[in-house]
């Protein structure tokens, strides 16, 4: 197993907006597993390029492009999210890191099954399908 990059959760790259950290941490554990499992290219893409908004408004989560750095945004409170399996979480995060490494902009179906087909290329398969 590849140890984590420190760098994708150095304070300018993990943000936490009035959250509560107990939940937070949960979630922060879930990522790193995902991101561990990642090429090491897309690893450095992502350090370099993506950024980690956790919130716990009504959002539910998706990527955000904010002056050329993509920021996926997490809602710890979401039903949607509290209710996902192991897998499902681990997909969904997947597939928010390919949308920001394939440098989507507009998620439109096309962008949503190509983040999809990335998210299982790296070995997070969907288990709806």
């Amino acid at each position: 197993m590849k140890k984590h990059n420190d760098d994708l959760w150095n304070d300018d790259k993990l943000l936490i907006y009035n959250a509560n950290e107990s939940i937070i941490w949960k979630y922060i554990i879930k990522l790193m597993y995902v991101f561990d499992r990642l090429p090491d290219d897309v690893q450095k893409y992502l350090t370099k390029n993506c950024g980690i908004f956790f919130v716990d408004l009504s959002l539910g989560s998706f990527v955000q492009k904010v002056k050329k750095e993509h920021f996926i945004i997490i809602n710890v409170l979401s039903h949607s999210i509290h209710g996902m399996s192991l897998k499902a979480f681990r997909h969904t995060i997947a597939h928010e890191f390919a949308h920001a490494y394939l440098n989507h902009e507009t998620y439109d179906e096309k962008e949503e099954r190509e983040a999809d087909l990335q998210a299982e290329q790296w070995g997070f398969k969907n288990p709806d399908f």
